[in-house]
């Protein structure tokens, strides 16, 4: 496995100003340890549920605990778990997940699920059938794990691997476009975790946020109290399609002249973080960044 290093570059962005600083050689928050859970994508490990919050009219938020106090999961930021449940239809329903809690979180393991119950969307008249499992799981019951999964490992302080290598032009980030809708958020947002709880990350972030509704803004309170701590470092735009009367964000959809105005211009050192629908991620998100000079090497989707 190649090792996270490199010298932090340089470039100028549209939303914000670069500064340059420099990340440390061999610098790795991912550090593997012996109480991690997690042990190969072959492994599944059961872990039960523990509490169970309902955070929006179809999102729910799930913590399982781990073996004991001092464990920790063991997924790298930006990576995901594989969720194994038993279908209606006797046949394992597995899905792929993304945390909201980091690997700093000893304990627990905290996982913010969008429920898609039967009826709610045209196109899915049955609903999810992971869904179904979580919208009927109960506090002390379990599901297993599998993990970890994922080919963007952020190691903090600027320095990444793609698809376990190294940047490409040998540029770790010195800026992050962050877009991301609905519960697309999760991923995004443990890279918003690990960059801004650590004082000594140089990397500047930049985060459009697209949803239908205002109640349908996960994690808001989560990020925008991060925000009000770090202004300097990130800048968060909201987009609602279907905004209240008295709106201070941003109304419409995502376009490319949005992504235009409140994203780094591409570069050495940029990256573009993109979770969504696939209609979402082709239409408006992968064309924007590409007017912007985002190529493939420096466009990540979950």
């Amino acid at each position: 496995e190649h090792m996270c290093i490199g010298v932090l570059g340089s470039g100028s962005g549209s939303a914000m100003t670069q500064s340059i600083a420099s990340s440390s050689p061999g610098y790795d928050i991912n550090a593997r340890s012996e109480t991690a859970v997690l042990t190969g994508p072959a492994n599944k490990v059961e872990l039960q549920v523990t509490q169970k919050t309902a955070v929006s009219h179809d999102t729910v938020l799930l913590r399982f605990d781990l073996p004991s106090p001092a464990h920790r999961l063991g997924l790298h930021v930006g990576g995901h778990v594989m969720v194994h449940a038993p279908g209606t239809d006797g046949r394992d329903v597995v899905r792929p997940y993304t945390p909201v809690t980091l690997d700093s979180d000893l304990g627990h393991m905290d996982l913010l699920i969008k429920i898609y119950r039967a009826g709610a969307n045209p196109a899915f008249p049955q609903g999810g059938k992971m869904g179904a499992v979580i919208d009927s799981i109960r506090v002390g019951q379990s599901l297993r794990f599998s993990g970890p999964y994922g080919k963007f490992k952020y190691c903090g302080r600027g320095a990444y691997t793609l698809n376990n290598r190294p940047p490409a032009d040998g540029a770790p980030a010195g800026m992050m476009s962050l877009i991301a809708a609905g519960s697309g958020i999760t991923p995004v947002y443990q890279v918003i975790r690990a960059v801004l709880e650590d004082p000594h990350d140089p990397v500047l972030l930049s985060l459009v946020y697209a949803n239908r509704t205002e109640g349908d803004i996960l994690l808001r309170k989560e990020i925008d109290a991060l925000a009000a701590a770090h202004p300097a470092r990130i800048k968060v735009l909201y987009v609602l399609s279907k905004p209240p009367a008295k709106w201070s964000g941003e109304s419409g959809h995502v376009s490319a002249e949005l992504i235009a105005d409140n994203c780094f211009l591409g570069g050495p050192g940029v990256l573009g973080l993109v979770c969504g629908p696939q209609g979402f991620v082709d239409g408006a998100v992968r064309p924007g960044l590409a007017a912007l000079g985002y190529d493939d090497a420096h466009t990540v989707v979950f």
